[in-house]
């Protein structure tokens, strides 16, 4: 609960060895900004307004999955436009999903992790642009998505 708390408001609360909702927390942050920009070029001409949930618990139908999720969302005249969410599954708290809409289009475990999981020391300025170009990555795929630039995965 340290990891988060002051940093992301959210909603619920998580077990506490697992790792899920800060990953989605921090991942969350760092697209934050990344996010805005892009729904606002992407707007419907001043009339859509962007709603941005804090990370919350997601449950699948049945419960039987639990997913931390940070979402925003683009609404126009109370119709959702678009909708682009991160999360972390607690069954696999190492690993980022991004979705836009209902299409998953792509996950991955970010750098830092596996060069934890993997026991390797990793100095401090890699670290840091490792974090910054998977975070860039995924600003770039959400956004191409978006945009129609590309189609999500199985279309």
């Amino acid at each position: 609960m340290t990891a988060i708390a002051g940093s992301e408001i959210v909603a619920g609360f998580p077990d506490l060895d697992n790792r899920a909702p800060s990953l989605a927390g921090w991942i969350g942050r760092e697209l934050d900004t990344p996010m805005r920009a892009m729904f606002e070029r992407v707007g419907q001409a001043g009339t859509a307004r962007l709603v941005a949930n804090p990370v919350q618990l997601v449950l699948t139908p049945g419960g039987h999955t639990r997913r931390w999720a940070k979402t925003w969302t683009m609404i126009d005249h109370n119709t959702v436009v678009s909708r682009v969410s991160i999360s972390v599954d607690e069954a696999d708290d190492c690993d980022v999903a991004a979705r836009v809409d209902s299409d998953l289009i792509g996950h991955g475990v970010p750098p830092w992790i596996e060069h934890r999981l993997a026991g390797h020391r990793v100095d401090a300025a890699v670290d840091a642009a490792e974090r910054q170009e998977f975070a860039t990555a995924m600003a770039r795929s959400i956004e191409f998505v978006v945009t129609a630039q590309e189609l999500p995965p199985g279309h």
